[in-house]
């Protein structure tokens, strides 16, 4: 399991974040990593987003996976360490601790202004793969 004070580099293999996803985009994104047969670790953070929080609880995790979900933590940054993938909104302080953090970058839903000219930015750099949809392209997360 994922120690955020852990030693090894990359303990975590996928770390979607809640904010503004509402609970239905992120428990589908979820349940889509889940189906991956590559064995993942996967930490989801809801913020203050309490609903989003229990429902996630609720999903069933293949004997394969590793998935916890965590509420509002001042921890991002030591959980974009041990990631290999965050999955998220490229939003701007998101974007700039993925890039800080090495960590590649899979983009859900990009909104228009900066988190759309940041997504341009990380996809044009080679850090980055956009998820337009939800159905059919975790298996790209399955590195």
């Amino acid at each position: 399991m994922l120690e955020i004070a852990g030693t090894c580099r990359r303990q975590a293999d996928c770390a979607p974040g809640c904010g503004g996803f509402g609970v239905g985009h992120v428990e589908k994104i979820c349940r889509g990593l889940l189906d991956i047969e590559v064995p993942l670790e996967i930490v989801v953070v809801t913020g203050h987003n309490e609903k989003a929080g229990r429902k996630l609880e609720e999903i069933e995790t293949p004997s394969h996976h590793h998935h916890k979900v965590l509420g509002f933590t001042d921890k991002i940054h030591k959980l974009m360490a041990v990631a290999n993938v965050v999955v998220s909104k490229p939003g701007g302080l998101t974007t700039s601790e993925g890039l800080a953090s090495r960590a590649a970058m899979a983009i859900v839903n990009p909104v228009p202004g900066q988190k759309s000219r940041n997504s341009d930015f990380l996809l044009e750099n080679g850090t980055a793969i956009n998820l337009l949809t939800f159905g059919g392209h975790y298996i790209k997360i399955a590195f």
